[in-house]
């Protein structure tokens, strides 16, 4: 796939990735954390899945740009951290109704 900006790229990326996510699990909402100090196309995709019905849990960050540890463990569950660790590896589904 060929974009005209790396903003374009980004944004296509974590979107599809999501939304690919979503068909394979129709009844589950995606969660997603990102950094606060994250480039805008990143928050921007953040906040255009979350008025799709995504959770979005931005992680702020110190003067020194680090983010607190204690603070991502509260936003990832135990149950999202037991799915990803034993669930096999799953490509992402690509469909093929596209045109150039």
């Amino acid at each position: 796939i060929f974009t005209s900006s790396a903003t374009e790229s980004i944004f296509l990326a974590i979107v599809g990735s999501v939304l690919a996510w979503k068909e394979d699990h129709p009844n589950a909402t995606p969660e997603i954390i990102v950094g606060s100090t994250e480039h805008d196309a990143v928050l921007g995709a953040a906040k255009y899945l979350e008025k799709q019905g995504a959770v979005i849990h931005i992680l702020p960050v110190d003067s020194f740009g680090f983010a607190d540890l204690n603070i991502l463990k509260s936003k990832i569950s135990l149950a999202n951290t037991n799915w990803m660790h034993h669930k096999p590896y799953s490509p992402i589904k690509i469909k093929k109704n596209y045109k150039c």
